[in-house]
This record gives structure tokens, sequence and C-alpha cells, in this order.
């Protein structure tokens, strides 16, 4: 990563982004973390520790399990249900927010 990756304060995963990354376990002090199309195209699972809008969920193709760990509003809860209505692989998502 490098500055062009930070956004308005947010984190942002451009096209191209960690091309053979399974698992991201990020531990986030961002008011957001956005992936945007093309990036990550092998992450299966993504751990969450912190209290971040996530953007572009539907661009993880093959995610399989989302786990986040946040001091969590029903918003943020909203949120990720929404994009994984969208989400091309929704059916077989398992989401566990603690």
């Amino acid at each position: 990563m490098d500055w062009g990756s930070f956004e308005e304060e947010g984190l942002v995963f451009k096209q191209g982004s960690f091309p053979s990354l399974i698992l991201l376990d990020l531990s986030c002090v961002f008011p957001f973390v956005k992936f945007a199309d093309g990036t990550m195209p092998k992450l299966e699972l993504l751990l969450i520790r912190g209290r971040a809008e996530l953007q572009g969920l539907r661009y993880l193709t093959k995610l399989k399990e989302i786990r986040l760990d946040v001091p969590t509003s029903e918003e943020i809860k909203g949120n990720v249900q929404d994009q994984l209505a969208e989400h091309p692989n929704k059916d077989n998502i398992s989401v566990t927010i603690k």
C-alpha cells in the first residue's frame, strides 16, 4: 500500500491490489474501507476490527466469510446486509458480527 490508498481519511483498496490475498485481517481506525472493482480477486475471509463503513463488498467475488468485531450499530449492520444482497456469491457468505 502507498499513500494513494488513503482517500478522505479512509482506506481504499484499488484495482489490482493484493491479487493473491485469501485472508484480510484488519484492525481499522478509518471511518471507511472501500474495495474497488478488481481488487483482491481471491479473498475468501474478511476480518474487521473497529468501526468502519465497508464499501464495495460486491467486488470481492470469492468472499466466503465476513467476521466483524466492532462496537457496531444498526446502521453498520444494515450497510453490510444491503451490500451482500447485491453480492454475486450472497447465498454462500457467512457473516458473524460480535
